[in-house]
């Protein structure tokens, strides 16, 4: 689990360190959150906190913690021991002091003890009072206890304790309590009393320690789009709001192929999910680059790492003739063999420049489909399907989803790829003939183009896949060959 640190407006004020996550990766527990107390009966082991008293003694950990309404305490706890009366935990969600061997005013979750169970209390003027008992000898093993424990308090004051047993993802209910004797909070912690048992040596464990607002957002920004605008210049289009300090640092971008960092940085005026960033070096025509973007935060102190984003800067050329081919036609999809149950056309960009289709036009007889802003980079592919099947295909490969895509024709049918100038790419009047096979034809597998650089696109040039799934969308065509074609076209 990653740390996260972020930081809320409300209605109330905490300071930054009110809310807070560790997972103890680190190795250390006295930086980043610092944990003080008993220090030297606590370690981390395998990313874990863990007790390190050879004897009986009763000691503690906490951290600055104010959260105190509208809140929620999540954390992993093993005791890999059998509880007792002599033998438990307590987790301290709120108190009024760093010393937890004798707090005066807080709340605090008791695993084990002598009903073996899972228990919350309150503490009010150094009285300790049961607020909601937990089913007795849930904590029932001797030698492996692992639960993941949650607490909410919600704005009215309402308690609320769950706990998943052997952390599987699936939460009891132990019950629920208004209660407002606290409300306020300096620290969170735990607290161990230990016998002399052997058994209890060495053997608790905590992890993945949680403090929160209710609803809290502690998702980092991600990158939506990368917007080439010339050949120094990219528009960088977040899911969210960015901070304005974080997203102005030039630092926290980077490009490979030798671009280095942006010499600048800026946050949109009007739209504050945009980010303007400007290279000293040109961007090379028909390189496809990656954007790294590390370090940039949400208004929630959310931070974006390693997100990274592929753009390619194009001069747009003319195509010529069968540049671009219809490489792959899945008319008949049933009886499934391998594919998806689906129709899709594939486009192969044969050439060794990169095209935008917007404005091109597929058509299926005389049915026109408008194609998208898409950049079909040199010897590459798109999976072309009905907008309803584009998650059958995105696996295969670069999809474009076209509303209500034509039906092709099992028996045969005419489909003309034209650029945004109406001009001729590439026509195919395919046939049930071609698949050249009496089991293919009765459907499941597509009909794939022999050689694509070959200026003919006629029954000498298909043939039914090889595949054993029964075609190849967005990779090579199974059945491709670039040997010299001596036949004259027909």
């Amino acid at each position: 689990m990653k740390k996260l640190f972020f930081f809320l407006i409300l209605t109330y004020s905490f300071s930054a360190k009110a809310q807070f996550s560790d997972d103890f990766t680190d190795g250390d527990f006295t930086n980043n959150p610092t944990w003080s107390g008993d220090n030297g009966l606590f370690t981390t082991t395998l990313g874990q906190l863990n007790s390190q008293s050879p004897t009986a003694a009763t000691y503690y950990l906490s951290t600055p913690s104010t959260l105190a309404a509208n809140t929620e305490w999540i954390f992993d706890i093993n005791l890999k021991l059998a509880t007792s009366g002599s033998n438990y935990v307590d987790v301290y969600l709120m108190s009024d002091v760093a010393v937890l061997s004798n707090p005066q005013n807080g709340y605090f979750v008791r695993i084990g003890s002598t009903q073996d169970d899972i228990k919350l209390y309150k503490i009010v003027g150094g009285t300790e009072t049961l607020l909601i008992d937990g089913v007795d000898g849930s904590v029932n093993s001797s030698t492996n206890n692992p639960f993941r424990i949650k607490v909410t308090r919600d704005a009215a004051d309402l308690w609320t304790l769950t706990y998943d047993d052997g952390i599987l993802g699936s939460f009891v209910n132990a019950g629920s309590i208004v209660d407002n004797s606290v409300n306020t909070s300096s620290f969170f912690g735990v607290k161990i009393i230990q016998s002399s048992a052997a058994s209890a040596v060495n053997n608790h464990f905590f992890d993945n320690f949680y403090v929160g607002v209710i609803g809290a957002d502690v998702t980092p920004p991600a990158i939506d789009s990368v917007v080439v605008v010339n050949t120094t210049n990219l528009k960088v289009y977040f899911n969210e709001t960015v901070d304005l300090t974080t997203a102005q640092n030039p630092l926290n971008y980077s490009v490979d192929n030798g671009l280095g960092n942006p010499i600048s940085a800026t946050r949109d005026v009007v739209d504050s999910s945009l980010v303007h960033l400007t290279f000293s070096t040109s961007f090379g025509n028909n390189i496809l680059n990656t954007l790294t973007v590390n370090n940039v935060e949400d208004l929630s102190g959310n931070t974006i790492i390693n997100a990274i984003k592929t753009f390619m800067y194009v001069v747009m050329v003319v195509p010529n003739y069968r540049d671009v081919v219809i490489n792959e036609i899945h008319a008949d999809p049933t009886p499934q063999v391998g594919l998806p149950d689906a129709e899709f056309v594939e486009l192969y960009n044969a050439s060794s420049n990169a095209y935008n289709l917007s404005g091109w036009k597929f058509v299926n007889t005389t049915t026109v489909k408008l194609l998208p802003n898409y950049i079909l980079a040199p010897n590459s592919y798109v999976i072309l399907c009905n907008s309803t099947d584009t998650a059958l295909y995105s696996s295969f490969g670069s999809v474009i989803g076209i509303s209500s895509f034509t039906a092709l024709a099992n028996g045969g049918d005419s489909l003309t790829l034209l650029d945004n100038n109406n001009v001729l790419l590439d026509l195919v009047a395919y046939n049930i003939s071609w698949y050249q096979d009496a089991v293919k034809d009765d459907g499941g597998y597509s009909l794939e183009l022999i050689n694509p650089t070959q200026p003919c696109s006629g029954a000498l040039n298909w043939i039914g896949s090889f595949s054993t799934d029964g075609g190849t969308p967005g990779t090579q065509n199974s059945v491709y060959d670039v040997a010299p074609d001596l036949t004259n076209p027909k």
